[in-house]
C-alpha cells in the first residue's frame, strides 16, 4: 500500500471515529436548555418524555424520588390499550441523572395481566424498591400485594408477593421507606379473617426476606386503611393511618416503632364525630407533620395539619382551615422544613370549579390558605416539597373548560416573592410529583401520552 493510499485511510478512520464520538456524545448530552439566555426563577432549564410502550394510553400514579448522587428515579403505574377492559395494568420505572440524562427504563413484568403502582423509595446504594397490588385474583393470594427491587443498573433482582392473611381478599400497599441500612418498610392495608381490614407495616430485609409484620386494628373489627410510612434520619420509623372510631365516622392514627418492630408510640386524632381522614406524612428529625381532612357538621371538609415531636408522644398541635363557604378543602401534600416552616398543597371542590390550594406555615402553627382558580376551568395541586431555605414548592394542574390541562409549578406565593408558572403544550400536561434541590425543581406528570420530566429554575 503506498504512503497515499495509507494516508486516505487513516484519515477515513479518524473521521469515522470523530462521527462516532460525536453521535455518542450527543446520545448522551442532556436535553437542550429551554433558554440560551440567563435563568430566572421559574425558567424551565430542560424536559424529557419518556413513552413506555406503544400500547400505553394513559397512567395512574407518578412519583419521581431522589436518590445518591442527585439521580432521579420516577414510578409509575401505567395502563396499556391492549386488553380487554379495564385495561391492562404496567408498573414502569425510569433513572435520569439530574441534568435530564436518560440512565435506563423499565417496564415491569406483571405476575399476571394486572398490577397497580403504590409507591417507590431509594436506598442508599441507588437501588430502587417499587410497590403495587395484583388485581387478578388468585385462590391461594387473593389480591396481593408486590414488591420488587431494581439494581442502580435496573436489574430485576427480586419480586415477592404478598397475600392477606384472609386470602379471599386484598393486601393492598399504601408506601415504602428505605432505612440506613438498606431494609424496606412497606405500609398498607391487609384483611385479616377476624378484624377486616387493618393498617399493617411489613419490614423486609435488603435481601427481600420477610422480617416483621405489624397490624393496627381500629374500634371493634371496623375497616381501617394505611396510608404512608417514613423513615427518618435516625431510623425512627412511622406509619399513618385512617381508622374507625368508637363513635361514627373515621380517625387519624399514627404511630412510632423501632427497627426491631417494637412500637414505642400510637397517637389517634378524633377532630369531629365525623370523618377525619389522613392523606400524607413528612418527617425530620424533629418532627412529624401529617396531612389530612376532617369533615364539619355541615358536612364539608376542612384542611387538618398534625405536628408531633420526632418521638410522637411528647406533643400533637392540631390546625384546621376552613375553606370557601359550601366547598371541601383536602390537603394531598405536606412538607416540613428543618426548622419550622411547613407548607400543604391540596384541592378546594364544590362551589364551582376546584381550585389550586396552598398554604404555609412560617414557623407557628398560624396559617390561612391561598387559593388559585384555574383562569378558565378547575385546578388541583397533586405534591408540594421544602428546599432547604425554607421555600415550599407545589405542583399541580390547571384545567380549561375541555379539560385539557396545563402543568402549573407555583414558588412560595404566600411571602410576595415567589413565583409562578404554566407549561401548556398542545398535548395534556399535569403535574403529579416533585422534588427539589438547591439547583433545580424537578417534575414529573403526563404529557399526553408520554411521561414528561421538566426541571424548572429554583
Amino acid at each position: 500500500m503506498s504512503n497515499h493510499r495509507r494516508f486516505n485511510a487513516t484519515a477515513v478512520l479518524v473521521a469515522v471515529v470523530a462521527a462516532a464520538t460525536l453521535v455518542a456524545a450527543a446520545l448522551l448530552a442532556p436535553p437542550a436548555a429551554a433558554s440560551e439566555y440567563p435563568s430566572a426563577p421559574g425558567d424551565l432549564l430542560w424536559m424529557q418524555t419518556w413513552h413506555p410502550r406503544s400500547d400505553f394510553m394513559k397512567y395512574g400514579l407518578i412519583d419521581v424520588v431522589r436518590g445518591p448522587g442527585g439521580d432521579l428515579w420516577l414510578g409509575i403505574g401505567g395502563s396499556t390499550s391492549s386488553g380487554d377492559s379495564p385495561y391492562e395494568k404496567r408498573i414502569c420505572v425510569a433513572r435520569y441523572s439530574a441534568n435530564g440524562v436518560k440512565r435506563w427504563t423499565r417496564v415491569l413484568p406483571s405476575p399476571v395481566s394486572m398490577t397497580f403502582y403504590y409507591g417507590i423509595a431509594v436506598d442508599r446504594r441507588g437501588s430502587a424498591i417499587v410497590v403495587g397490588q395484583r388485581l387478578d385474583y388468585d385462590v391461594t393470594t387473593g389480591y396481593p400485594w408486590v414488591i420488587t427491587k431494581l439494581s442502580p443498573s435496573g436489574k430485576r433482582l427480586w419480586t415477592k408477593v404478598r397475600p392477606s392473611p384472609a386470602y379471599s381478599d386484598h393486601a393492598k400497599p399504601s408506601g415504602v421507606a428505605v432505612d440506613s441500612r438498606g431494609d424496606i418498610y412497606v405500609s398498607g392495608t391487609m384483611t385479616r379473617t377476624t378484624t377486616g381490614d387493618d393498617v399493617v407495616l411489613t419490614k423486609y430485609a435488603s435481601t427481600g426476606a420477610l422480617k416483621w409484620t405489624r397490624y393496627i386494628d381500629g374500634y371493634e373489627g371496623s375497616n381501617d386503611t394505611g396510608v404512608d410510612v417514613a423513615v427518618d434520619p435516625k431510623d425512627r420509623v412511622f406509619v399513618l393511618g385512617t381508622m374507625g372510631s368508637f363513635f361514627a365516622g373515621s380517625d387519624i392514627t399514627f404511630a412510632q416503632y423501632t427497627t426491631g418492630g417494637k412500637q414505642v408510640g400510637k397517637r389517634t386524632w378524633d377532630g369531629s364525630s365525623h370523618d377525619d381522614v389522613a392523606t400524607d406524612l413528612a418527617v425530620t428529625p424533629y418532627n412529624v407533620v401529617i396531612a389530612g381532612s376532617a369533615d364539619g357538621a355541615d358536612g364539608r371538609a376542612r384542611g387538618v395539619i398534625l405536628l408531633c415531636a420526632a418521638n410522637i408522644n411528647d406533643y400533637l398541635i392540631p390546625e384546621t382551615i376552613t375553606s370557601v363557604p359550601g366547598s371541601d378543602l383536602t390537603w394531598t401534600s405536606v412538607a416540613k422544613g428543618t426548622d419550622g416552616p411547613i407548607a400543604a398543597g391540596g384541592t378546594v371542590t364544590g362551589v364551582g370549579p376546584s381550585e389550586f390550594a396552598y398554604a404555609t406555615w412560617p414557623g407557628s402553627m398560624e396559617a390561612s390558605a391561598t387559593f388559585y382558580p384555574s383562569p378558565a376551568g378547575s385546578a388541583t395541586c397533586d405534591d408540594i416539597a421544602m428546599m432547604a431555605d425554607g421555600t415550599a414548592v407545589g405542583v399541580g394542574t390547571f384545567y380549561d373548560a375541555g379539560y385539557a390541562g396545563d402543568l402549573h409549578v407555583m414558588s412560595d406565593p404566600q411571602t410576595g416573592s415567589g413565583w409562578r408558572t404554566t407549561v401548556g403544550l398542545p398535548s395534556r400536561e399535569d403535574g403529579r410529583s416533585l422534588v427539589v434541590t438547591n439547583s433545580g425543581v424537578y417534575v414529573t406528570g403526563e404529557c399526553g401520552q408520554q411521561i414528561g420530566l421538566w426541571k424548572f429554575q429554583p
